[in-house]
């Protein structure tokens, strides 16, 4: 299958819209760890970074006023949105960190979005982990519910024979 035979509707927010191009990339996260005496530095890799997904995005037609402003109370509206990629597809958590309209006297009824987005991933929870005896406290509660699931099991064994 040809690439551009494969390529998604893109959209953000349910609003749709066509792309001239994409320039899309990610940075990684690393620490330089140099020694004296030492040429050059141990990289450490500490993970890849956000992605960000740039698109030049043309709104055209006797329409183009309409669906430019649907674009833009898209882009604006705060927090991250599903944005659909044309190439990638979805990106469930994308948020708009930047757009530009240009109008060209040449280009009639017809308007060039730049627009920006960052992949947003939810954050570990502060105190995910628990403490010695917070686990030792959960044990009776973890037990109940291992009988319990158990007395359920043979009863169901039991009532089928």
């Amino acid at each position: 299958m040809a690439w551009a035979n494969s390529l998604l509707d893109a959209s953000y927010r349910g609003v749709s819209f066509h792309v001239l191009r994409t320039d899309d990339g990610a940075d990684r996260s690393t620490a330089e760890h140099a020694y004296p005496y030492v040429d050059g530095a141990d990289i450490e890799d500490l993970g890849r970074g956000p992605r960000r997904f740039r698109a030049e995005v043309i709104v055209w037609g006797a329409a183009y006023e309409e669906a430019l402003r649907g674009l833009i109370e898209a882009l604006d509206a705060p927090g991250p949105g599903e944005l659909v990629h044309p190439v990638f597809g979805s990106i469930p958590s994308a948020q708009v960190v930047r757009y530009s309209v240009r109008h060209e006297a040449d280009g009639v009824d017809q308007a060039a979005v730049s627009v920006e987005w960052v992949e947003s991933t939810p954050a570990a929870p502060f105190f995910s982990r628990s403490l010695p005896g917070q686990q030792a406290q959960a044990i009776p509660a973890r037990s109940a519910a291992a009988r319990s699931a158990v007395a359920s099991a043979i009863e169901s064994v039991v009532g089928a024979l």
